[in-house]
């Protein structure tokens, strides 16, 4: 049957009803109630045992989903089933599940029923405060012009840019062509080759297929730094079991960024493909590019950048030596499954492209060069108002909280990174404590959820509970001046150490 409606004598709560083949209640009840999209407030032991009975009959569970960016509401939750996973809704940010637990007893919840065939409509608001989004560095959200071009897109180009047979086709072609070309200029690199993909993990895996495609009867030998991002580290160490390539690990320093000397050593040994940042995603250092490409260049070594994190951040114009730089627009205020790489790949690498992600998103591709245009243009205003918003923040939560730690390089970090470690509890129970109120988190968005400190703090030579109580803060160029000030008083208030509990006679 379907889950009831849950009352009691204080609180109400509607949830909707939903029989085991789909279908919702009453077209009418249903018109009604997204007509009225209703508020009702629920007591919180209420909702344990409704989401308690919803598990137990179907297989549900709660997980978190996003909120639109203009109107930003606070700890949303999504029921969706337990092995599938849900489809993304429109204009809406993904946050970390937060457990029943985490919530104090007596807080109050609203909860809007928009009641539908699916059970991902049903969301849980908690409290009347809006939610900070300061995790920048994680997903940004999309710049509005990017959007309206993205949705231009979507109806002026329907035909398949692989399609050469009609003017649909063609037209979509040369709309990739376009894209294509600004990137180019963008990067200010000499390649001839722009391969879009969905999103920069598959851009990463692609970069790696195309160091093994190039050497014929032994494997591939690829140095990358220890902090590299999860998804190239991850298809490092798969093509390194099945016996494809040789892996090097370049060790960090105290900031993550590579240590030169180590660098030299590995690659005078002889290497075929070399991995390095541009800008760290988790505490936002930015790599010395031009050391290291010269390096690379001396020793004849191909060198992949990965530019996820910097591109539109920072000026690119020490990327335009590397032989692959990948970017991605969900780092750039773009579209969020949309990426490109950059270089020329091998016949075997191309044709893997074609076969594996299949014919290109055209919109998606039209989003990402314009909102990396939008980047370049607007970057250096945008960068110095958000390196002003870090550094206050900075000041005032190294005045508040005492024995605060400010990790990465601190002249070379990008402007919105702030990543900072206390002693006084964990990362993720500073996490917890914010929940609601600011949106933070403790490392890549790729390892949420993941026991222990990220492989970059681990990679790095900090102090052990530096690694633990670590908190990842980024400031957008949406967020105002205001919001960060506010940010910084609860952030603060989060990080303080627990006031001893009163003893009584």
């Amino acid at each position: 049957m379907t889950p009831e409606v849950a009352q009691s004598h204080r609180d109400s709560c509607w949830i909707s009803e939903r029989c085991e083949d789909g279908a919702s209640v009453s077209a009418a009840r249903r018109s009604k109630h997204r007509r009225q999209r209703n508020y009702f407030r629920v007591g919180l032991p209420c909702l344990r045992r409704t989401e308690v009975k919803i598990h137990e009959q179907y297989g549900f569970v709660a997980r978190p989903v996003g909120i639109a960016p203009a109107t930003r509401c606070s700890t949303p939750f999504h029921l969706v089933p337990r092995q599938k996973r849900c489809s993304p809704v429109a204009c809406v940010r993904s946050h970390r599940c937060t457990r029943w637990n985490a919530l104090d007893e007596g807080d109050s919840l609203m909860i809007r029923c928009l009641v539908s065939c699916s059970v991902s409509n049903i969301f849980f608001k908690a409290g009347d405060d809006l939610t900070i989004y300061l995790d920048n560095m994680a997903s940004t959200p999309i710049d509005p012009r990017v959007a309206m071009r993205h949705g231009h897109a979507m109806t002026e180009y329907p035909g398949n840019a692989h399609s050469s047979e009609h003017v649909f086709g063609v037209e979509a072609q040369e709309a990739i062509d376009s894209a294509a070309e600004t990137l180019l200029r963008l990067l200010h690199s000499d390649a001839d080759s722009v391969t879009f993909t969905p999103g920069a993990s598959a851009a990463l895996w692609l970069a790696v297929e195309d160091a093994i495609a190039r050497t014929v009867g032994r494997p591939a030998h690829i140095a990358a730094t220890a902090v590299e991002h999860p998804a190239l580290l991850g298809a490092l160490r798969r093509a390194e079991r099945e016996g494809r390539i040789h892996l090097t690990i370049i060790a960090v320093d105290e900031t993550a960024a590579p240590r030169a000397d180590v660098l030299e050593v590995a690659l005078a040994a002889g290497v075929d493909l070399l991995c390095t940042m541009a800008a760290n995603n988790e505490v936002g250092t930015i790599t010395d590019l031009a050391a290291i490409s010269t390096l690379a260049a001396r020793y004849g070594i191909r060198h992949l950048i990965d530019a996820s994190q910097a591109a539109g951040r920072i000026d690119m114009l020490d990327t335009a030596s590397a032989d692959l730089v990948v970017i991605s627009g969900a780092k750039a205020y773009g579209p969020r499954r949309a990426g490109a790489l950059v270089g020329k790949l091998c016949s075997h690498a191309a044709n893997l492209a074609h076969e594996v992600f299949g014919s290109p998103d055209v919109p998606a591709a039209i989003a990402l060069a314009f909102a990396m245009e939008l980047r370049a243009a607007e970057r250096k205003i945008d960068e110095a108002r958000l390196a002003g918003l870090r550094d206050a923040l900075q000041a005032h939560l190294q005045a508040a909280v005492p024995d605060l730690r400010v990790n990465g390089a601190a002249g070379f970090r990008l402007a919105g990174s702030l990543h900072v470690s206390t002693p006084h509890l964990s990362g993720d129970a500073a996490v917890a404590r914010l929940w609601g109120r600011v949106a933070v988190s403790t490392g890549a968005a790729c390892q949420s959820g993941v026991p222990g400190p990220s492989h970059v703090l681990s990679a790095m030579a900090i102090p052990e509970w530096a690694k633990e109580g670590a908190v990842r803060i980024g400031i957008g160029r949406f967020n105002t001046e205001d919001e960060v000030a506010q940010a910084g008083e609860l952030i603060a208030a989060a990080l303080k150490p627990a006031a001893p509990a009163r003893r009584y006679a």
